[in-house]
């Protein structure tokens, strides 16, 4: 992961915030910014009250943009060793992930997706209560065991052209996470493949 250097890192904020107590302004508190891990997207997110007075969704665009290519970048690095199919699989939820934010921000949404760690690949959270699970869904690049009943109540995604290859299915999966209206991007494996190779390009076009 690229070093943080904005205004959202601890040393930006404090500097930030000292310039603006000498100068008898107070400082903003509209913004947020969710606990990350490593190689985990550190979206930084807007509050619903700035959205609603017609802050720009613009620079939180560049910023999810920016995190998600160099997330797949570093994924690209440390399992090179690993099968084309297998690769394409953690971008996807690389994709998903920073998709759903993109929409969510733009819209002003309270809602966003995370990549997490076990059974599920992704959970939804609303950004004033991060520690609550509103959601969570399993992402396969193929439909192989994604019907089983291992996966009951969590939300199924696959790409389109596994979708499209598939006859009629006993559970439903769709081509996107949907949650609280907003939505992920739909790609194919192919588009997948192409995220892994170019990822600045892939995110810088979302």
């Amino acid at each position: 992961m690229v070093a943080n250097t904005s205004i959202y890192s601890v040393s930006g904020y404090r500097r930030a915030r000292n310039a603006l107590t000498s100068s008898g302004a107070r400082p903003c508190t509209s913004q947020r910014r969710t606990h990350h891990q490593p190689g985990r997207l550190a979206t930084c997110v807007p509050s619903v009250a700035s959205h609603k007075h017609g802050e720009s969704a613009k620079g939180h665009d560049g910023k999810i943009k920016a995190d998600a290519a160099s997330v797949v970048r570093d994924l690209r690095a440390r399992h090179s060793a690993e099968s084309t199919a297998a690769l394409c699989g953690r971008v996807f939820e690389v994709h998903v992930e920073a998709t759903y934010n993109l929409d969510a921000v733009r819209k002003g949404s309270p809602y966003r997706a995370m990549r997490s760690d076990g059974l599920t690949d992704v959970r939804i959270y609303h950004i004033d209560r991060p520690e609550d699970t509103l959601a969570q869904a399993q992402l396969k690049t193929h439909l192989h065991g994604l019907c089983g009943h291992k996966y009951d109540g969590l939300l199924r995604v696959a790409p389109t052209d596994a979708l499209q290859s598939a006859q009629q299915l006993p559970v439903e999966v769709s081509p996107v996470l949907s949650y609280g209206g907003v939505s992920s991007a739909p790609i194919d494996n192919w588009g997948l493949e192409q995220a892994a190779a170019a990822p600045e390009a892939h995110f810088s076009g979302q």
